[in-house]
Parts: structure tokens; C-alpha cells; sequence
């Protein structure tokens, strides 16, 4: 509580001296603080996330709708060029219908085979609408992929996805798909080197 007070504190304070209008002084305060708020969520759940080695979920909307959903469990296998030097801030956003799961791409299993690196693991969600996967390195733009969130059908070990579906270019990419905004800056043109994923949807009871 006192960060945000001292965000708004500072907002006006730099209102007032450029000389503002009262109703922009308002609406410079309550954008500081917004962005604010933001930053401590997203902050809170990679760095939790990263603290303990799992996921964290955080979101700006009413969790009272979701915690009677089926509670899900993503497995995924992430592939990447052997060559790709990837930061160890790298971070893996699983977004369902605003609730946002962070961890650090480096907490799960890596393995190599031959030019190819492996990164395997599962993170926690529940039955949505709408789900994204998203690898964010660090001072790049996110790879996205759409994922579904049916549960995998019996026989099918895998729902691959040879390609992100978009890059996302936004400053805070877990923000942006969270709450679908930020459009614009989301493109179809994929660099040269991708990620690739497969992964798997099953019933959890951790819900």
C-alpha cells in the first residue's frame, strides 16, 4: 500500500510542477498509478515464480468466476536452436482468460538431441475460453502460440504447434494477452529462429 501511495504521491507531485490543468493532474495520477499496479502484478508473479521453481497466477479481473472451473494441467515440450543464446531471464507466460502463469524458462527439465534443445515441463491452469503461450526473452518481442483448452483427446500424445502463431512486440506481453489489448502491436512476421511446442492437456484436481 505504501509503493502506491508513493506512486500517486509522485505523479502529482510532477503534475503540479509542469503547471497542468486540475482534470489532467487527475488523469496523469491515475495513469501513474494504473501502470503502477500493473508492473507490481506481473513483477509479483515472475519473481515469485522464479523464487520457487513453479507458477504464480495473478490477474486484474474476478477470480470468483474461475475457481469452480476444472482445474487443468499443461505438459509441453518447447524446442529451440542448439545455437540460441538464451537469457536465463527468459520467461514463459500460460495466460487462460486473463489469469496469467509465470515461470523462468530455465526451472524446467533442459536436454539436448543432436542441434536441438529441449526444454519440458507443466504448468497449472483450468478450463478456459481463450489460452496463449507465450516465451518472452528479455528486450524481445514474446512468441505467442494459441493454445486449445479442450482436454487432449485419449490416443493423441501431443497437439504439436510447429510455429508461434504471432510475435508480440508490447512492453509487458503477459499484460497485453491477458486482457487482449495492445493489438496492434502484435505481428505475423516471424524471425528467423522460432521456437517450436508440442504439448498436452489433462484434468487436475489441484483446483
Amino acid at each position: 500500500m505504501s509503493s502506491l501511495k508513493t506512486g500517486r504521491a509522485l505523479a502529482c507531485e510532477s503534475a503540479v510542477q509542469l503547471d497542468l490543468p486540475e482534470p489532467l493532474i487527475a488523469r496523469t495520477v491515475s495513469s501513474s498509478c494504473n501502470k503502477l499496479v500493473k508492473s507490481l502484478q506481473v513483477a509479483l508473479a515472475v519473481g515469485l515464480s522464479a523464487a520457487i521453481g513453479g507458477c504464480v497466477a495473478v490477474t486484474n479481473r474476478d477470480l470468483n468466476s474461475k475457481v469452480t472451473k476444472q482445474g487443468q494441467v499443461v505438459t509441453f515440450q518447447l524446442f529451440v536452436s542448439r545455437c540460441t543464446n538464451l537469457s536465463s531471464r527468459t520467461q514463459v507466460y500460460l495466460i487462460t482468460d486473463g489469469i496469467i502463469c509465470a515461470s523462468r524458462l530455465k526451472a524446467f527439465k533442459k536436454t539436448t538431441e543432436g542441434a536441438v534443445t529441449i526444454y519440458s515441463g507443466s504448468l497449472h491452469s483450468y478450463a478456459g475460453d481463450k489460452r496463449y503461450f507465450a516465451v518472452y526473452p528479455p528486450k524481445e518481442p514474446a512468441q505467442v502460440f494459441i493454445l486449445t483448452t479442450q482436454i487432449t483427446p485419449d490416443g493423441l500424445d501431443w497437439i504439436p504447434c510447429p510455429r508461434p502463431d504471432f510475435m508480440d512486440s508490447s512492453d509487458e506481453p503477459s499484460w497485453s494477452l491477458s486482457n487482449d489489448i495492445n493489438v496492434g502491436q502484435r505481428s505475423t512476421d516471424l524471425p528467423s529462429v522460432v521456437f517450436k511446442l508440442r504439448y498436452s492437456v489433462t484434468r487436475s484436481d489441484f483446483m
